[in-house]
C-alpha cells in the first residue's frame, strides 16, 4: 500500500528511458521491503538490549517451601538451645543472637570473666556438636 501512495505522489519522476513501469515498481518495492527488514532488525536489537539491562527479576519473597525449611531450621536450633545447661544456655544465647560481649555478661550475671568464656565455650562445643549434622543446611 505505501508503495502505491508513493508511486502516485512520485509518477511525475518516473522516467521511462531508464526501464519499465514494472521495473521501477519492483525497485520501489524491494527498497520498501529491505527498509522494513532493517527497521524490524534494528527495534529486535534494541529490545535484545532492553532485555540484557533489565535486573534479575526473580521473585525474592519466601516460598511455602523455604518457609518450610526456615521453620524446620529454627525448631533444630531451638531444641540444640533448650538441651544446654541453664547459664551456658542463657550466656550463648545472649552472645550468639544479641552480640553481648563477654565483659557485659560477666557484669550481669555476677559470674568472674573467665567462667562466662568457659561456659560459653562450652555451650559453642555442645551446639557444634548436635548441630554439626545439619551445618550444610544452616
Amino acid at each position: 500500500m505505501e508503495v502505491y501512495l508513493q508511486v502516485w505522489r512520485t509518477a511525475s519522476r518516473f522516467d521511462p528511458q531508464r526501464g519499465t513501469v514494472t521495473s521501477w515498481l519492483v525497485m520501489l518495492v524491494r527498497s520498501r521491503a529491505l527498509d522494513c527488514l532493517r527497521s524490524r532488525k534494528a527495534r529486535r536489537a534494541d529490545l535484545e538490549e532492553n532485555v540484557d539491562e533489565v535486573p534479575n527479576l526473580r521473585d525474592c519473597r519466601p516460598t511455602p517451601e523455604m518457609d518450610s525449611l526456615a521453620a524446620g531450621r529454627s525448631r533444630i536450633v531451638q531444641k540444640a538451645m533448650a538441651d544446654l545447661a541453664p547459664i551456658s544456655g542463657r550466656l550463648s544465647n545472649w552472645h550468639i543472637f544479641q552480640g553481648s560481649a563477654h565483659s557485659e555478661m560477666a557484669v550481669q550475671t555476677g559470674l568472674p570473666l573467665g567462667t562466662v568464656k568457659t561456659r560459653i565455650r562450652l555451650g559453642m562445643i555442645h551446639l557444634r556438636r548436635i548441630l554439626g549434622p545439619y551445618a550444610e543446611g544452616l
